[in-house]
């Protein structure tokens, strides 16, 4: 039930008819078995703790994108939730008027979680308690299916494209040769002299 959630997006109530429990039950089981997952993150989502990790880290920055001395990109994406009214529910407000929270995180990796568990991307209607055990479930989960070198199919969820989708590999993409030019253009300048 839970994963079907995650992986559709699909309201609580239409979960809870499609196994046969109430909406009530739908989310407290949903909630139970995110905070179980999202308790992982320790395991799953960590950054370089030693010079090994720290190097490891810095030879696949450069192997990928040929930016020297890079041990992390930060990034951000806003995902919808439900207000959480009260004197703060104006603070997840955004600029287009949507209430939406906002997950950092490592550069690129939206695209693939948006699409991974389109819940993220259609919106979450559970108290803003429940939304974060959620979040953090998926991206567990996400990092999980990283390790375990499993693929998002590239035709997954292609009708729930969100504006604040970016591709990981959007330089590479056919036609992007002046993108590259200028990418490779601000290494040489700025970075070629470092060691």
């Amino acid at each position: 039930m839970m994963l079907r959630y995650l992986a559709t997006g699909s309201f609580l109530l239409a979960i809870s008819d499609f196994v046969g429990v109430s909406e009530s039950s739908a989310c407290r089981y949903i909630d139970q078995t995110c905070r179980a997952i999202a308790k992982q993150k320790q395991k799953f989502m960590s950054f370089p703790m030693n010079d090994v990790d720290t190097k490891s880290v810095v030879t696949g920055f450069y192997s990928r994108s040929r930016f020297p001395r890079v041990i992390g990109a930060i990034d951000c994406t806003h995902i919808k939730i439900q207000s959480p009214g009260g004197d703060n529910g104006e603070t997840f407000r955004n600029r287009k008027g949507l209430i939406k929270g906002y997950l950092l995180g490592d550069g690129g990796c939206f695209g693939v979680l948006k699409r991974r568990f389109p819940v993220l991307s259609k919106g979450i209607t559970v108290n803003l308690s429940n939304t974060q055990a959620i979040i953090v479930a998926c991206a567990v989960m996400h990092n999980i299916c990283i390790d375990m070198h499993d693929e998002v199919p590239n035709d997954l969820c292609e009708d729930n494209y969100d504006e604040n989708v970016r591709e990981e590999n959007f330089f590479d993409l056919p036609g992007n040769t002046r993108g590259r030019q200028e990418r490779d253009r601000v290494i040489r300048d700025h970075f070629a002299n470092l060691q």
